[in-house]
């Protein structure tokens, strides 16, 4: 039994890329806690009402060595600027980051993220503002 609590632990670490596409937390973190350090591309969608900002904060915690991020949320109510501070953090302890998609902003979101973006970023998605996208 030890023998395979040590083979499965082990194997968390072929997982270089992740998908979530719901906003269980227990879930979740349950991943992160076993792979989160191993992951470089991660693609989270939120979908709830009120996605909390925990979400967030548990890949902040757990992963950093990502290369990509990517998060998409559907929503007209969300409050942007409650994440800015996560997602701030996610740059900061991901020294690799070279992709960064985001796919919620509104008009009054807080660009000061973009302060925090490493110089060798190579991509920087920001989807749903009117003023930028339009100006195209």
């Amino acid at each position: 039994c030890k023998r395979w609590a040590k083979v499965g632990r082990k194997s968390w670490s072929n997982f270089t890329g992740f998908v979530h596409d719901h906003d269980e937390l227990p879930t979740l973190k349950s991943i992160m806690i076993r792979c989160g350090s191993f992951l470089k591309d991660i693609n989270l969608s939120l979908t709830s009402d009120d996605p909390p900002v925990s979400i967030i904060n548990v890949v902040a915690t757990y992963c950093e060595n990502l290369e990509t991020f990517r998060i998409d949320c559907y929503l007209n109510n969300l409050d942007d600027n409650k994440y800015v501070e996560s997602l701030k953090t996610i740059i900061e302890n991901n020294t690799k980051l070279r992709r960064f998609s985001i796919s919620w902003i509104r008009d009054h979101f807080d660009y000061t993220l973009l302060d925090s973006l490493p110089d060798e970023m190579l991509e920087i998605h920001f989807m749903g503002n009117y003023r930028i996208t339009a100006a195209m």
